[in-house]
């Protein structure tokens, strides 16, 4: 059973777009299996902007290029097409149901889903030492939320 995963933050240059590349590449290491698939946006992004310097940094360490990425401005098809909408607060969240009450049920905030309950903080502007603890952040709590995605849905194909 595939599963559209749509990852949402504020301006869609840091969290929700480090999040769809890790989260392409923790499946490609661990779930190779399963049809997951990732996209990201963000509620008051503008269309066209390329992810923050600090963001490619922190992610091409780890050899995942996210340089090519632009930010997308989350909107109404969106909530159609995914599955599960994974924000990285509870207020993105809250903002999402408060736009479109019909995504209620699949929108969640990423440590919902990882069973953590943590949410994930806001590298913007900051050094590259912070997007790296937001990355490490993003990629255990990811792990996580394919992790027992697979185990109660992906496995069903």
């Amino acid at each position: 059973m595939r599963q559209n995963i749509l990852f949402v933050c504020t301006g869609n240059t840091c969290r929700s777009a480090m999040a769809a590349y890790l989260a392409a590449h923790i499946k490609d290491r661990l779930l190779p299996q399963a049809a997951f698939r990732f996209d990201s946006a963000g509620l008051v992004a503008v269309d066209g902007y390329p992810p923050s310097e600090n963001a490619v940094a922190a992610l091409k360490e780890w050899d995942i290029d996210i340089a090519d990425h632009r930010s997308k401005k989350f909107q109404s098809y969106m909530v159609d097409r995914a599955d599960i909408i994974a924000c990285m607060t509870g207020m993105h969240k809250n903002a999402v149901l408060t736009e479109y009450p019909e995504a209620a049920g699949k929108v969640f905030f990423l440590g919902e889903l990882s069973g953590s309950n943590e949410e994930i903080p806001d590298p913007y502007m900051g050094s590259l030492e912070r997007y790296r603890l937001t990355r490490d952040v993003l990629k255990d709590e990811i792990q996580q939320m394919l992790e027992k995605l697979w185990e109660t849905k992906g496995n069903e194909e």
